[in-house]
């Protein structure tokens, strides 16, 4: 007969968050057999206006119908998380968070942890929760970012405060999304991963933090090679491994019908094996239970968790909203700067987006003016003129600008609205702080630039004579100005 569960010992707070921390199977398991499921997690905003700049970023946070009436934009959330230890290990280091009131959900995979008091993961989820919990603009979308960083980085204290007292290491990884309306933030160190399953299609949303896939990132090794290396599974980043952590944040549009599964390396080591789809799809009653079970029969050397948040929101809204979210994407797919981008990247850069609407004959850049803005036309209709001349007319996909982001070199060309239009803009600072964050999504776009300068140097060479080619290269390309690079 399996022992009667015990309530977790905490402070009489109605509004403190339920974690469950898997135990051995010795002992009483804490929030029984391993499922915290919670249903009916209704969470409602209403956007602001497309134009008003004043609102979240990036082109799904608007909730305004073309007609100019405001959408209620409604979700609801049923969440449900699972954990099993691993076979042969004296007790589960994996921990997962579900907690309705603050729309927060999260898995951590610690460090085995054999002495007295709660386990790395343990005391991470307690001090993410205590800190998201204390944040005076919690609700804001806006602030969700920097909110999870700065509570994985009280956690990261807390943690690493435990192991130089243990005089031993206490380390975990950590993967939380926060839900606020009908968007999700989500933060992560460490190779737990996030999965968005939508349009029956599974994509990864996060990077794992190990040698393996460092090195592969980074150049240093080819993934064979990666994955033959004795530190191929080697945690590179981990809440509590050093006195700071860097924290890798997201933000993506939640759609009706979406789910997205956090899960520890014990779980998704599976997937690769099984067909998720009918998991996330209602097959099972609770597809997080389903999805640790079918992963603990593959392999069970080590613990495996995971949470499931299935979106349900309200139809006539959502179609508006799947139309704007998709335009979006389908636009930053066709911006030749961001063609090599995964999902996960094209989300991080639709980010940065500004959306601008603008009447028939508004001005957008001005031949001459200095530039610091890419933009993206999403529908409608402007006119690229030099002079009195036109010499383009641009329609939904087209972009303008994409210079701008490396240089302040005045613009080029006048481009005007031709009907009414809407567009995206990323500012030159954002695309550089972007940059500076995430190497790899930076050197794919600046490939893709120096791609876009190499075709444009050739247009150039066309127009000038043979015996001129050498100094018009050295013009567009030198840095030094007017030195010549080789003089002594």
């Amino acid at each position: 007969m399996r022992p009667r569960p015990r309530r977790p010992r905490h402070r009489r707070d109605p509004h403190r968050r339920r974690w469950h921390a898997g135990a051995a199977r010795t002992r009483p398991i804490r929030r029984g057999p391993g499922r915290d499921t919670r249903r009916s997690h209704e969470n409602a905003h209403i956007a602001k206006l497309l134009t008003s700049g004043g609102g979240p970023r990036g082109p799904w946070s608007a909730s305004r119908d073309p007609d100019g009436s405001d959408i209620l934009a409604q979700v609801e959330i049923s969440a449900s998380g699972f954990t099993l230890r691993g076979a042969g290990r004296p007790r589960n280091d994996d921990a997962y968070l579900v907690d309705e009131s603050l729309g927060l959900f999260a898995v951590c995979d610690g460090l085995p942890h054999a002495g007295p008091g709660p386990a790395a993961a343990e005391r991470a989820l307690d001090a993410i929760a205590h800190h998201v919990r204390s944040e005076p603009h919690r609700d804001d979308a806006t602030e969700a970012a920097g909110i999870l960083r700065r509570a994985f980085e009280a956690a990261n204290e807390v943690v690493y405060a435990a192991g130089r007292r243990a005089g031993q290491p206490y380390a975990t990884t950590c993967t939380a999304v926060l839900v606020q309306g009908d968007t999700a933030t989500l933060a992560h160190v460490g190779n737990g991963r996030v999965y968005l399953f939508r349009n029956d299609r599974l994509d990864l949303l996060t990077d794992d933090h190990d040698y393996r896939h460092e090195a592969v990132r980074n150049g240093i090794l080819t993934p064979h090679q990666a994955l033959r290396s004795p530190f191929a599974r080697r945690l590179t980043r981990a809440v509590g491994m050093r006195d700071t952590v860097a924290v890798d944040t997201l933000r993506i549009p939640l759609l009706d019908g979406d789910r997205l599964l956090l899960c520890t390396d014990g779980t998704y080591g599976c997937l690769d094996r099984i067909d998720p789809r009918g998991l996330l799809l209602g097959a099972h009653a609770d597809p997080a239970e389903a999805l640790v079970r079918i992963a603990i029969e593959h392999d069970a050397s080590d613990d495996a968790t995971s949470v499931v948040l299935t979106v349900r929101a309200d139809a006539p809204d959502q179609r508006t909203r799947k139309t704007r979210v998709g335009l979006a994407l389908r636009a930053i797919e066709h911006v030749p700067l961001f063609a090599d981008l995964t999902l996960r990247e094209r989300y991080a850069i639709l980010d940065l987006f500004r959306p601008v609407t603008v009447g028939p004959g508004h001005p957008i850049v001005r031949q001459g003016d200095p530039g610091d803005s890419l933009y993206v036309v999403l529908d409608g209709l402007v006119d690229v003129r030099r002079g009195s001349k036109r010499v383009a007319s641009l329609g939904a996909g087209a972009h303008f600008g994409e210079m701008a982001l490396l240089s302040k070199r005045p613009r080029s060309a006048t481009v005007t609205s031709r009907a009414p239009t809407h567009l995206l803009e990323m500012s030159r600072r954002d695309f550089l702080d972007l940059v500076a964050r995430d190497a790899t999504l930076g050197a794919k776009v600046l490939w893709r630039l120096a791609q876009m300068l190499s075709l444009r140097l050739d247009d150039l060479y066309a127009l000038v004579p043979d015996e001129g080619r050498d100094t018009a290269a050295l013009s567009i390309l030198s840095p030094f100005g007017d030195d010549d690079p080789d003089a002594t």
